[in-house]
C-alpha cells in the first residue's frame, strides 16, 4: 500500500507548491496559505491503510483533521475524493 501514498504525494505536487514525504507522512504548503496539509498513512492491517488529512497553522498547530479506511479493494479515485474534500475546505484556491 506504499503506492497510495507515492499516488497522494503525486496528486499533491500537481497542486501544492512544495511537497516532502518523510516516513508515512505527506507534507505540502502553498507560497500564498500558512496552513499546511500533514497526509498520514499508516497500515492498520494487511490490506488496509487509514489514511488521515490534517490541516496544519504554525501558531496554533493541528485546527482540523479527518480519516478513513482505504482498502486494496477500493479504487484510488475514492482516496482522490475524499483529498479534494478536504482541500476545498481548508485550500479552496489551491
Amino acid at each position: 500500500m506504499d503506492t497510495v501514498q507515492d499516488l497522494i504525494a503525486a496528486n499533491l505536487t500537481e497542486r501544492a507548491d512544495h511537497v516532502t514525504c518523510v516516513s508515512n507522512n505527506v507534507y505540502a504548503r502553498y507560497i500564498d496559505n500558512t496552513l499546511v496539509l500533514k497526509v498520514i498513512c499508516e497500515p492498520t492491517a494487511a490490506d488496509e491503510l487509514r489514511i488521515t488529512l490534517v490541516a496544519v497553522t504554525p501558531e496554533r498547530g493541528a485546527i482540523d483533521a479527518v480519516s478513513f479506511t482505504h482498502t486494496r479493494a477500493q479504487k484510488f479515485a475514492q482516496a482522490l475524493q475524499e483529498l479534494d474534500a478536504f482541500m476545498d475546505v481548508w485550500f479552496p484556491l489551491a
